[in-house]
């Protein structure tokens, strides 16, 4: 458990992806394999039901540190968490040891099984053989509050380094239907799944990001031209009658886009096809963020689907029938691709509608497609360039916009947990509404100055309003500039727009707040 609670501090205070693999490596390389099945249970999300609720959790903590319920909600107030503060607030352990992840789990089962008085003695006695964090981990497992799942691929190239299998065998072995206590880790991770060939993704043709004069391309009637909205670059595989959906970061989304691969299932031929996964509603493209949404909910419900529906752009055919037709010239790809979408006729499946690009200007000429509205990226394709070629890349080119930014006013501070010290990890900013300050995008701090980092935390902890958790309402006196790609409505948020990528370009600390942008300014720049 020692060896989990130092991953979770690790993953919690890492910012980068590979540093997270690298923390998860380093406990694989160490760990039983009856812990690690415990651990990719965990990460993955499919961690045990709650065994104790956080007013037992409570009760049993006041009892073992000898608090009046009066002094624990005072602790609570200032803390904003109930695992943190009985973590916090528990006396010293009288037996440390190291309990294996696995032992833990069995302890829980015991606790699951027995009564009141059973839980009350086992929860004592590990609470007496762990440190602070470890406690803190423990208290959020225990009460169903555990929510450091970690992204698939993090988890598979973490096991890839372990076992040197492909990630993308890896990925297809952990989203079978499993239980930690109901198989071993060499039979989830080393057992072949069936079909398991079938899913082997096509090699990507990735997108070179364009900035030359366009007119260096040469001719334009040699290229083909197509709207890059905002959306999922994905691979649709359907081999021997089974349907595979890859992102272009090798994640395994058939499940969550259950209605594409409905869709394809019904399709006779096999092939393999990719394009762009759009989310798109009453005849607008929906931000990437909700996207993101479906991506990060794990399970699919009709609910999101209908929130959040999606359409594909299918822009190429590498694979037609079982046959490799990569080395064929795209024009003739795309006549296979566009008799099969056509022959299929489902609203959710479209051909991406070539646009004109005047090389010489840089300019487009729209088609008056709806599918060609509020969009500023374009794909070029050499029209005689097989599917990926050396020297003939898939260009991503963009139209030339100035960048925005917005002058805004902070109003709430997040902390982290006991691993990131109690320091801010996220900021809220606002813009003005006649009187009232609107809240309108959540930063992570990222690109503050240590010295910034100390001094606007200093103010913070003098200048707190309310606490909600670990959210704390401040003062507003502090002033950033903050930029973003683009603005959006959205139905979803108090002021009705999205920021898209906002990030802090500076803090000004000598700028009044009444010098903050108002809704009005945003609403000007809403496109889309």
């Amino acid at each position: 458990m020692k060896a989990f609670a130092a991953v979770c501090r690790e993953l919690e205070l890492s910012k980068s992806s590979a540093k997270k693999a690298e923390g998860i490596a380093h406990y694989l390389s160490s760990a039983s394999d009856a812990d690690i099945i415990w651990m990719l249970a965990i990460f993955s999300g499919k961690r045990p039901a709650s065994v104790l609720s956080p007013a037992s959790l409570k009760e049993y903590a006041m009892e073992m540190a000898g608090l009046p319920s009066w002094l624990f909600d005072e602790c609570f107030e200032f803390i904003g968490d109930v695992s943190e503060t009985i973590a916090l607030i528990l006396p010293a352990p009288t037996n440390m040891k190291s309990i294996p992840l696995s032992e833990v789990m069995e302890v829980w089962r015991s606790m699951k099984a027995g009564d009141a008085a059973t839980r009350k003695e086992l929860l004592f006695s590990l609470w007496n053989s762990m440190e602070t964090y470890e406690r803190y981990v423990l208290n959020k497992l225990l009460t169903g509050a555990f929510r450091s799942t970690i992204p698939e691929g993090i988890l598979c190239s973490a096991l890839f380094h372990h076992t040197g299998i492909d990630e993308w065998k890896l990925r297809l072995r952990l989203q079978r239907n499993w239980s930690p206590d109901q198989i071993t880790f060499q039979e989830l991770v080393f057992k072949e799944v069936e079909k398991e060939l079938f899913a082997k993704p096509f090699p990507w043709n990735t997108l070179t990001t364009y900035q030359a004069p366009l007119a260096e391309l040469g001719e334009e009637d040699l290229w083909r031209v197509d709207l890059q909205p905002e959306g999922l670059r994905i691979q649709i595989i359907k081999r021997d009658g089974e349907v595979f959906i890859w992102s272009a970061t090798g994640d395994l989304i058939t499940l969550i886009f259950p209605e594409i691969k409905q869709v394809f299932s019904e399709i006779k031929n096999s092939f393999v096809i990719t394009g762009l996964l759009i989310a798109f509603k009453e005849d607008k493209y929906l931000p990437l963020q909700l996207l993101e949404k479906r991506l990060k909910a794990r399970k699919t419900s009709k609910i999101l689907m209908n929130e959040v529906p999606v359409i594909f752009f299918a822009d190429d055919l590498p694979e037609w029938e079982g046959r490799d037709i990569s080395p064929q010239p795209l024009y003739q790809r795309l006549e296979k691709l566009s008799e099969l979408i056509q022959s299929v006729n489902h609203f959710q499946l479209h051909l991406p509608r070539p646009v004109i690009l005047n090389f010489q200007e840089e300019s487009v000429q729209s088609t008056g497609s709806i599918f060609s509205a509020s969009c500023s990226s374009f794909m070029i394709r050499k029209l005689t360039a097989r599917y990926y070629q050396e020297g003939e890349p898939t260009y991503l080119w963009t139209l030339k916009s100035d960048p925005l930014s917005i002058i805004g006013v902070l109003i709430y501070v997040q902390s982290g947990n006991p691993g990131a010290g109690g320091v801010a990890v996220e900021f809220t900013f606002a813009v003005w509404k006649q009187e009232l300050l609107i809240p309108v995008a959540k930063v992570r701090p990222e690109n503050l100055s240590p010295g910034e980092m100390q001094k606007i935390n200093a103010y913070v902890k003098g200048n707190v309003v309310e606490k909600f958790g670990p959210v704390r309402s401040i003062v507003p006196d502090l002033v950033f500039e903050i930029g973003f790609e683009k603005v959006q409505q959205s139905k979803r948020h108090k002021s009705g727009l999205i920021l898209q990528s906002p990030r802090i370009i500076k803090w000004l600390p000598n700028e009044p707040i009444h010098r903050g942008h108002t809704l009005e300014d945003l609403l000007a720049m809403i496109s889309g």
